[in-house]
């Protein structure tokens, strides 16, 4: 949707056996923070596999897409990385520094962390707050 800097994704998803099935739409419209609104959010629809009915409606406006990230960098960590890993790094500060160290400390061993930003008072700020919230 150039003509408001939109975008909008739509992504499917099926398993064989399971009794559902799930549509994520997560619009993107990167000028709302200057009207004061999230530049993304979304929804998931979980629907019948037998009979395509709606089974249940998530309107996460971004916290679900924000886990999933979060999560699969776990999963690549748990598959990449040593067992043993115990030093994490992590490159920025915004939402997904904190949620990408929480996932990754739960599948490796995490005694520290190393933050990086570009603007060293938010890395800085990142570490105190994570360091307050993780131990």
């Amino acid at each position: 949707i150039p003509e408001h800097r939109g975008e909008v994704d739509v992504k499917t998803a099926y398993v064989p056996g399971i009794d559902g099935f799930a549509i994520k739409i997560s619009p993107g419209f990167f000028d709302n923070p200057k009207l004061g609104l999230p530049s993304v959010n979304g929804m998931m629809v979980l629907l019948s596999s037998k009979t395509g009915l709606v089974e249940a409606l998530l309107l996460d406006n971004g916290y679900l897409t924000d886990i999933r990230t979060a999560a699969a960098g776990a999963v690549a960590a748990a598959h990449l990385s040593r067992p043993d890993s115990s030093i994490a790094a992590i490159f920025g500060a915004g939402v997904q520094a904190g949620l990408q160290l929480e996932a990754l400390m739960l599948v490796r061993p995490i005694a520290e962390a190393r933050i990086w930003a570009r603007d060293p008072a938010k890395a800085e700020a990142a570490a105190d707050a994570l360091r307050e919230r993780l131990g």
